[in-house]
């Protein structure tokens, strides 16, 4: 995937935004944070689109941890709407949501990418309180 390159400006304002969550089954080993299972999976952009994802759904039926190729679908999803310029928005996913999107798909690169283009807000808050507590 050497070509799959691409360079986003966070800061860009004609962006469009798409939001991204996914949740988890239980764990208490954050060290093994890659390994844990994706229970569903959900994105929706500002105009509008939202999209799902679990087990089973493909077979209409729930299982409890999505299969590999379903955590790939969900990552190739994410890639094509960066691609047509959507800029992604997470709460905490630059430490999780795609540390475990890694973990799932095999697809390294495309997560690593993913990762450091998007946004994270908690990463933002967490920038922002340490500036914030070293100035005063």
């Amino acid at each position: 995937m050497a070509n799959d390159y691409q360079q986003f400006d966070m800061f860009k304002v004609s962006q469009k935004k798409l939001a991204f969550d996914l949740e988890t089954e239980e764990f208490s080993n954050f060290g093994a944070l890659k390994s844990v299972g994706i229970t569903c999976a959900a994105a929706m952009t500002e105009d509008g689109e939202q999209t799902r994802w679990y087990g089973g759904k493909s077979a209409g039926i729930y299982k409890q941890k999505m299969s590999t190729g379903e955590v790939i679908e969900m990552v190739d999803y994410l890639w094509k709407k960066q691609k047509e310029g959507y800029q992604i928005y997470t709460w905490n996913g630059l430490s999780f949501d795609f540390q475990i999107a890694y973990g799932q798909s095999g697809m390294a690169e495309r997560c690593k990418l993913l990762a450091t283009s998007h946004v994270d807000m908690m990463f933002h808050f967490f920038l922002y309180e340490g500036l914030c507590r070293l100035i005063n």
